[in-house]
């Protein structure tokens, strides 16, 4: 059996650079992901919604180096009952070296400290 999935998303950015080589910015998201066909009632439904926000800042420690550092949190609801909601603190980070024009060095940490999902009295998880 096949699933269509519909995923509708809005994202929006805000910053502003405070000075040369600071600029942070406030970043959010809400999207929803729709089965078109559901699976058999006693399979899990993955349908959900999610919603993020984080605060990030970029600087620039001189023209061949540059970081970034982002903190936020995020939080996804199942439609399914049988699954309790996900949510946690997201933590990024990252350090970018361009030691020539074609050549650039990337080094980041992405985290998500989740909490969730757990179907508490469901034999399928």
């Amino acid at each position: 059996m096949t699933t269509a999935t519909s995923t509708v998303r809005r994202r929006r950015r805000v910053s502003y650079d405070l000075k040369p080589g600071l600029k942070p910015f406030i970043e959010g998201e809400a999207n929803t992901r729709v089965h078109d066909q559901l699976g058999r009632p006693q399979r899990l439904s993955a349908q959900f919604r999610r919603r993020f926000c984080q605060g990030r800042t970029s600087f620039e420690f001189s023209r061949l180096s540059s970081a970034m550092a982002a903190i936020g949190w995020a939080a996804r609801t199942y439609e399914d009952p049988r699954l309790l909601p996900l949510q946690g603190l997201l933590t990024s980070a990252s350090l970018i070296w361009s030691a020539t024009p074609l050549t650039t060095v990337k080094f980041f940490r992405h985290h998500l400290d989740r909490r969730g999902p757990r179907c508490p009295a469901s034999p399928e998880c």
